[in-house]
């Protein structure tokens, strides 16, 4: 019996070892490169116009960006996922 508790709390040990880096790892975050690289898959042409529309995504304005790139040529659509991904 006791070589079964032994064994049992050493994988609770090892799961938690291993589970607790994850459940430390800091979040995942958006920022104006992902929305720039957003837009490079989805337009050709992109530009300094685009990447400031990005920016004020990652800042937090997010009808800024939209309405930034919907000025220089950005679909809509496209411009609301690109904001989105700066903004995440």
């Amino acid at each position: 019996m006791a070589h079964r508790s032994r064994v049992a709390g050493f994988l609770i040990a090892l799961a938690l070892a291993l589970g607790g880096s994850v459940a430390l790892a800091a979040p995942a975050s958006a920022d104006s490169y992902d929305c720039y690289q957003y837009l490079r898959l989805h337009y050709w042409g992109i530009h300094e116009a685009h990447e400031d529309a990005c920016l004020d995504g990652e800042h937090g304005f997010f009808a800024d960006c939209v309405d930034e790139l919907r000025d220089h040529g950005i679909h809509r659509r496209f411009a609301i996922r690109a904001c989105e991904r700066a903004d995440w």
